[in-house]
């Protein structure tokens, strides 16, 4: 556990810097950085502040992809820190969010796709749900909660047909 400490303890200096000189997008990437580390660390609710603190800083320069990306991260904490029973008032979010990070082509989607896929189980829908999980982690490696795959491109990733897309 000390790692994640230590990481943070880099970070924050950096944070301060990047105030310090008026760079709110790299402020707003060590704040979402700085909470990842919370919640690499199975710590979600201290990572969530940092990642509500994300989306605010990446709303004052109207960053949409960064918006979302920290959205994911909060989702992911409420997806752990709330009974799945309680988790359905989290699917507009989850959508929408979902829907910002799939069009960038950027690998995060995974983000939302594991959370879709814990979703779509928790409903009893097996087949649906592995078709999730599926995309979330193929061709990748799963890193504490969240696919990561630095292999695939962003072409690859936007050519996957739209009849992949289960509903959750």
């Amino acid at each position: 556990r000390g790692e994640y400490a230590e990481a943070r303890s880099v970070i924050h200096p950096m944070l301060k810097r990047a105030e310090s000189e008026g760079s709110t997008r790299q402020a707003g990437t060590l704040v979402n950085n700085y909470g990842y580390e919370y919640l690499l660390e199975g710590r979600p609710a201290d990572a969530e502040p940092y990642f509500e603190e994300a989306v605010e800083r990446f709303t004052r320069i109207n960053d949409g992809f960064e918006i979302a990306n920290a959205r994911a991260n909060i989702l992911t904490c409420r997806f752990a820190l709330l009974a799945p029973h309680l988790w359905t008032h989290l699917v507009p979010d989850l959508a929408n969010t979902h829907r910002t990070l799939h069009r960038s082509g950027d690998w995060r989607t995974r983000k939302t796709l594991r959370l879709l896929a814990e979703l779509t189980a928790e409903r009893g829908r097996l087949a649906a749900a592995k078709q999730w999980a599926r995309r979330a982690v193929a061709p990748g490696a799963e890193v504490g909660s969240v696919a990561v795959c630095y292999a695939e491109t962003p072409s690859e990733i936007r050519s996957l047909p739209r009849s992949e897309e289960p509903t959750p």
